[in-house]
Protein backbone atom coordinates (compact mmCIF):
# COMPACT_ATOMS: atom_id res chain seq x y z
CA UNK A 1 0.00 0.00 0.00
CA UNK A 2 0.93 3.35 -0.70
CA UNK A 3 0.55 6.05 2.50
CA UNK A 4 0.51 9.92 0.95
CA UNK A 5 0.91 13.34 3.09
CA UNK A 6 0.01 16.43 1.62
CA UNK A 7 1.05 19.74 2.88
CA UNK A 8 -0.59 22.41 1.77
CA UNK A 9 2.28 25.44 0.98
CA UNK A 10 1.22 29.07 0.94
CA UNK A 11 0.35 32.45 2.33
CA UNK A 12 -2.55 35.07 3.75
CA UNK A 13 -5.39 34.06 5.86
CA UNK A 14 -6.97 30.38 5.91
CA UNK A 15 -10.52 29.45 7.65
CA UNK A 16 -9.75 27.22 10.23
CA UNK A 17 -12.02 23.81 9.89
CA UNK A 18 -13.20 25.10 13.49
CA UNK A 19 -15.01 27.94 11.25
CA UNK A 20 -15.18 31.43 10.08
CA UNK A 21 -12.77 34.31 10.68
CA UNK A 22 -13.12 37.33 12.90
CA UNK A 23 -13.78 40.42 11.16
CA UNK A 24 -11.21 43.05 11.94
CA UNK A 25 -12.55 45.77 14.32
CA UNK A 26 -15.65 47.89 13.80
CA UNK A 27 -15.15 51.54 14.34
CA UNK A 28 -18.50 53.27 15.51
CA UNK A 29 -18.85 56.16 18.27
CA UNK A 30 -22.02 58.37 19.06
CA UNK A 31 -20.49 60.56 21.59
CA UNK A 32 -20.69 63.56 19.83
CA UNK A 33 -24.57 63.57 19.05
CA UNK A 34 -26.79 65.80 21.27
CA UNK A 35 -28.96 64.13 23.50
CA UNK A 36 -32.05 64.86 25.69
CA UNK A 37 -34.95 63.43 25.66
CA UNK A 38 -37.15 63.38 22.28
CA UNK A 39 -34.30 64.81 20.22
CA UNK A 40 -33.32 62.22 16.76
CA UNK A 41 -30.33 61.83 15.05
CA UNK A 42 -29.18 60.13 12.51
CA UNK A 43 -26.55 57.29 13.63
CA UNK A 44 -22.92 57.82 12.23
CA UNK A 45 -21.94 55.16 9.86
CA UNK A 46 -19.99 52.04 11.39
CA UNK A 47 -16.55 51.48 9.61
CA UNK A 48 -14.17 48.86 9.12
CA UNK A 49 -14.84 45.03 9.77
CA UNK A 50 -14.09 42.71 6.58
CA UNK A 51 -15.93 41.32 4.13
CA UNK A 52 -19.36 43.02 2.79
CA UNK A 53 -21.46 42.63 5.51
CA UNK A 54 -24.60 44.65 5.90
CA UNK A 55 -24.41 46.93 9.46
CA UNK A 56 -27.38 47.01 11.78
CA UNK A 57 -28.02 49.23 14.56
CA UNK A 58 -29.75 48.53 17.75
CA UNK A 59 -30.74 50.07 21.55
CA UNK A 60 -29.48 47.43 24.36
CA UNK A 61 -31.00 49.91 26.93
CA UNK A 62 -34.59 49.98 25.15
CA UNK A 63 -36.05 52.29 28.14
CA UNK A 64 -33.78 55.11 27.00
CA UNK A 65 -33.58 55.40 23.59
CA UNK A 66 -34.63 53.32 20.37
CA UNK A 67 -33.32 52.38 16.76
CA UNK A 68 -35.43 52.64 13.53
CA UNK A 69 -33.88 52.99 10.08
CA UNK A 70 -30.06 54.23 11.38
CA UNK A 71 -31.78 56.97 13.46
CA UNK A 72 -31.62 57.00 17.38
CA UNK A 73 -34.70 58.38 19.43
CA UNK A 74 -33.79 60.03 23.18
CA UNK A 75 -36.76 58.32 25.06
CA UNK A 76 -35.51 59.41 28.33
CA UNK A 77 -32.76 60.44 30.86
CA UNK A 78 -30.09 57.91 30.87
CA UNK A 79 -27.30 56.17 29.05
CA UNK A 80 -28.33 55.10 26.05
CA UNK A 81 -26.01 52.37 24.63
CA UNK A 82 -26.23 51.87 20.54
CA UNK A 83 -24.57 48.27 19.12
CA UNK A 84 -23.57 48.12 15.26
CA UNK A 85 -23.73 44.17 14.28
CA UNK A 86 -21.45 43.97 10.62
CA UNK A 87 -23.23 40.88 9.40
CA UNK A 88 -20.92 37.59 8.79
CA UNK A 89 -20.74 35.87 5.45
CA UNK A 90 -18.97 32.27 4.53
CA UNK A 91 -15.69 33.44 5.55
CA UNK A 92 -15.97 35.89 8.53
CA UNK A 93 -18.05 35.44 11.58
CA UNK A 94 -20.65 38.72 12.70
CA UNK A 95 -18.85 41.28 14.94
CA UNK A 96 -20.57 44.16 17.37
CA UNK A 97 -19.33 47.06 18.88
CA UNK A 98 -21.16 49.31 21.36
CA UNK A 99 -21.07 53.10 21.72
CA UNK A 100 -22.57 55.39 24.30
CA UNK A 101 -23.46 58.83 25.29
Amino acid sequence: ALAVNSTKVGTGTFKSSAGQLTQAPLNFDIASLTWSAGNTASLPIASGGSGSGAVTYASTTPTICSVLNNVVTALSSGTCTIQATKAGNAIYASTSISSSI
